[in-house]
């Protein structure tokens, strides 16, 4: 029996061309190339998240910019208002001292509003005929008065020199004053060092005792006399500023206790004892006004503000508080029922 013919399987052909009508061979495809992921996707999306935050910040932070200068110029207006009120009420009170005579009161009080605000109207003006009424008032005082000038001094310039050293030695101020100024009008350059150091000195020492005893005025008026020889000291110029404080202070007695309690307060901290021509002690207008301002401050009512007040009114030295402030703080903090 013949052996069939081995046939050989036949190994399709890759990439062969197909003829037209035949059985496409099966064809070995190609891998595809993989492709590759793109680098910096992670550190794209940090960066959009980070720059986000930092907008928002910056968001923000120009809010809060924004309020704080918002705020700053509702503070400074304020302010204005406020230096603008006190300015219109220092000016109308100049107005009533210049009417009432007291001119010295109104010309710091007009002084007071032009520093506040150099622009407010007739507020030179009046400061100029407040200066003005000053210089005239005292020109007809000594031609009314001849009779109280001094009796000539014919002394000759060495007696009158002799006697201004023991005045000045006795503290005798008045007379030391006074005999120095005569040597001056005989001679201005006769002994001009020594006589400039003697009038400085009285007149200083005047004024520091004119203000204790309750002549404020005259007492600030020696003390600008002395300062045109030299500056006043320290000592010196703390009893011209209390004197000129408690000037102000009690012109607002009877209508504006705050004002009062303000200026007094400072006062009778430190000089509680000075008086001016009425006899009222400072301490004394302090705890008074305080007393007052606790009345108001019971009235709206504000009990614990009005028992602080009538505390410090009855430290001060008023008395017939007592009953008051224990009201004042039995209202602030009263008993709770028992349980």
């Amino acid at each position: 029996m013949p052996i069939p013919p081995v046939v050989k399987p036949q190994i399709p052909t890759i990439n062969r061309p197909v003829k037209p009508g035949a059985i496409p061979e099966f064809r070995i495809q190609q891998p595809m190339p993989k492709k590759q992921k793109k680098g910096g996707g992670v550190w794209k999306k940090l960066l959009l998240f980070l720059g986000g935050i930092i907008l928002v910040l910056i968001m923000a932070g120009a809010g809060g910019w924004l309020g704080y200068l918002q705020a700053v110029s509702e503070r400074v207006q304020e302010q204005d208002e406020a230096k603008i009120g006190a300015a219109v009420t220092q000016y109308q009170l100049g107005v009533v001292d210049m009417q009432a005579g007291r001119l010295e009161v109104a010309r710091q009080r007009f002084e007071y509003v032009i520093r506040i605000d150099p622009t407010f109207p007739e507020a030179t003006s009046k400061l100029t005929e407040v200066m003005m009424m000053m210089t005239t008032v005292t020109v007809p005082t000594e031609v009314l008065t001849p009779t109280v000038e001094p009796t000539p001094d014919n002394r000759n310039i060495e007696e009158k020199y002799a006697s201004a050293l023991n005045l000045y030695a006795a503290q005798d101020w008045d007379g030391a004053i006074d005999t120095l100024m005569s040597v001056r009008k005989d001679d201005i350059a006769f002994n001009a060092v020594q006589m400039d150091s003697m009038l400085y000195v009285a007149l200083r020492q005047r004024g520091i005792r004119k203000i204790g005893s309750g002549s404020l005025e005259p007492g600030i008026y020696d003390l600008a006399l002395a300062e045109k020889f030299a500056p006043i000291d320290h000592d010196a110029e703390n009893s011209r500023v209390s004197a000129r404080q408690y000037i102000i202070g009690a012109s607002f007695w009877g209508f504006d206790w705050a004002q009062v309690y303000s200026y007094f307060q400072d006062i009778a901290k430190g000089n509680g004892g000075m008086v001016d021509s009425t006899g009222k002690t400072a301490s004394y207008r302090y705890a008074y006004a305080a007393a007052k301002l606790g009345d108001a401050a019971y009235a709206k009512p504000d009990y614990c503000l009005a028992r602080d007040y009538y505390s410090e009114a009855g430290q001060s030295g008023i008395n017939g508080l007592a009953a008051t402030a224990t009201k004042a703080a039995y209202d602030c903090n009263p008993p709770t029922e028992a349980v």
